[in-house]
């Protein structure tokens, strides 16, 4: 599996086109990498939040050029989201935040090529959080501001409902989404402070 995942990776690098473009992709993989590890002699993570904010900067300042490579949107979907996936759950609230920001200059940026990566993040992580009665809450103020930043733009709800609730194959994500916030707002949640 990891020799498939390599010669992947060397196509997808040979797919760009110059060396600076080849080298973007190398240091956003490490970048990626480094963000995903566990170090026992850094319990507090630093070299994890240290790689999160690199690219939590990358994520926020890319161009319309960083998405039109096939390449990069594997990038992100085969490194950045499963690394994010890991990061939301982790104890460390300076992680969980970084990790929610970069999340949402994803959605921002790269919306229409993660339409399943943003259905898995938004029920198993988002709702499943605020929804949970053990759920600290820092994490669920979180969630709500990364929320708040993913719907500035308009069209945001507009799209989640079009391309979940109307797909007969998704789970109708708009009306969850809803549903937990107006229970949010009206104080319809236990609160465990953490």
């Amino acid at each position: 599996e990891e020799e498939e995942e390599e010669e992947c990776d060397e196509q997808k690098l040979d797919s760009l086109p110059s060396q600076r473009h080849r080298d973007i992709y190398l240091v956003f993989r490490k970048l990626c990498s480094i963000a995903s590890e566990q170090d026992p002699d850094d319990p507090e993570d630093n070299h994890k939040i240290i790689a999160l904010t690199a690219l939590k900067a990358a994520m926020e300042n890319i161009g319309e050029d960083f998405n039109k490579y096939k390449a990069y949107v594997y990038l992100v979907r085969k490194y950045l989201l499963q690394n994010l996936l890991q990061n939301f759950i982790s104890n460390n609230m300076e992680v969980v935040e970084v990790s929610l920001h970069i999340f949402t200059a994803v959605v921002n940026k790269f919306r229409i090529f993660i339409k399943k990566e943003i259905e898995v993040f938004i029920i198993n992580i988002f709702l499943v959080i605020l929804n949970s009665t053990n759920s600290a809450m820092r994490h669920k103020e979180m969630v709500i501001e990364a929320f708040n930043e993913i719907n500035k733009d308009p069209d945001f709800m507009i799209e989640l409902f079009i391309n979940y609730d109307c797909d007969i194959n998704s789970r109708s994500m708009y009306e969850d989404v809803v549903r937990t916030l107006s229970h949010v707002v009206e104080g319809r949640y236990t609160v465990v402070n953490k």
